[in-house]
């Protein structure tokens, strides 16, 4: 069950661990947990690995770069049909309405 808990675990976060224990099972050496306290003693009192934090890293980065392409985004920056500039057609220059037209 412990072995179980820890496989089913966070990989990035404790993936050295299990490759250490994984190892030393290989060499003759077994010194995976017995009990689930154990376990989650070991994984508790575990550093984290630094692929955690390059991954934690490359998310922020891919965040951040995907809300500045947001921000750029052509449909932000789009008038609505309210805001467009009219033309008139009194005097065909834009930026106004007949009603506010100058020349008529």
């Amino acid at each position: 069950m412990a072995y179980l808990m820890m496989k089913g675990s966070d990989y990035p976060r404790c993936g050295l661990l299990l490759g250490g224990f994984g190892a030393q099972f290989s060499l003759g050496n077994d010194q995976y947990p017995k009990d689930l306290i154990t376990a989650t003693d070991i994984m508790s009192n575990h550093k984290l690995d630094p692929k955690y934090f390059e991954n934690r890293k490359a998310r922020k980065k891919a965040y951040n770069k995907q809300q500045h392409e947001k921000k750029d985004s052509p449909a932000e920056t789009e008038m609505s049909f309210a805001q467009t500039e009219a033309d008139c057609y009194a005097c065909g220059r834009k930026g106004h309405v007949v009603l506010s037209c100058r020349s008529s």
